[in-house]
């Protein structure tokens, strides 16, 4: 009887140190598991959050004459609310306080692929107007936005970003942007190999690569793009060449 309570205790000590044996391999794996999940979430939601913002860009720059600076601040607004800490005033103000931060210090940015300078000098016009860099009305150069439906519709030979593209008055008044933002990964081991992983196709991106010898850590280059109708004249000061 002795011998036979030995050998069940035996057992028990036995699966015992088998269970912890599994667990102490299983925990480490699941926290991985758990870990990567949250960081491709939280790499989720900021691409959400991004492509919001970069439509709110496009229609600032519709309505402020094709101006870089103020779709750096529709950029802002729209990603202030991934920056956010607290839903109060307070809060909010200081979510876009650090968004504003993180584009001056090249964490994120904004620019104009359509309409070009060589799509501004084909169909540009002199029109008495006042834009979003006026005090009065004067005369200038800009892209005409009155009228569209009974402008002239000769399609013309233009080029963006190095190529040829045919291309009407109405197609000129389409503002295209590209942004980009540079997000921080948050787990600890996965921040290395998450970002390792998505940026080697991209051949580690100057912009993240800059802002992270500066602030730290380890960053994913997010893209978007929107296009948004021009509600006012495009000028000629921000346009890409």
């Amino acid at each position: 009887m002795n011998a036979d309570q030995g050998r069940r205790g035996f057992g028990r000590r036995l699966h015992s140190g088998a269970s912890l044996v599994e667990m102490i391999i299983i925990l480490p794996v699941f926290g991985l598991l758990v870990g990567g999940v949250f960081e491709l979430s939280m790499l989720y939601r900021a691409r959400a959050i991004l492509d919001a913002a970069t439509f709110e860009a496009a229609q600032q720059g519709a309505l402020y004459n094709a101006r870089v600076d103020r779709m750096r601040i529709g950029l802002a607004q729209g990603m202030a609310p991934h920056l956010s800490r607290s839903r109060d005033a307070g809060g909010v103000l200081a979510a876009y306080g650090r968004a504003e931060v993180r584009l001056a210090t090249g964490g994120g940015g904004v620019r104009i692929i359509s309409p070009s300078r060589d799509v501004f000098r084909q169909f540009r016009q002199r029109q008495t107007v006042r834009t979003s860099l006026d005090s009065n009305e004067r005369g200038q150069d800009v892209l005409p936005n009155d009228n569209l439906l009974w402008r002239d519709a000769t399609v013309r030979q233009v080029q963006i970003n190095g190529v040829r593209v045919p291309m009407t008055v109405q197609d000129a008044n389409l503002l295209k942007i590209e942004t980009y933002w540079c997000e921080r990964m948050l787990v600890p081991a996965f921040d290395r190999v998450i970002a390792g992983v998505i940026n080697w196709p991209l051949s580690n991106p100057p912009q993240c690569s800059a802002y992270a010898a500066i602030n730290g850590g380890y960053y994913v280059l997010l893209r978007s793009s929107s296009v948004a109708r021009m509600q006012s004249p495009a000028v000629f000061r921000d346009l890409p060449n």
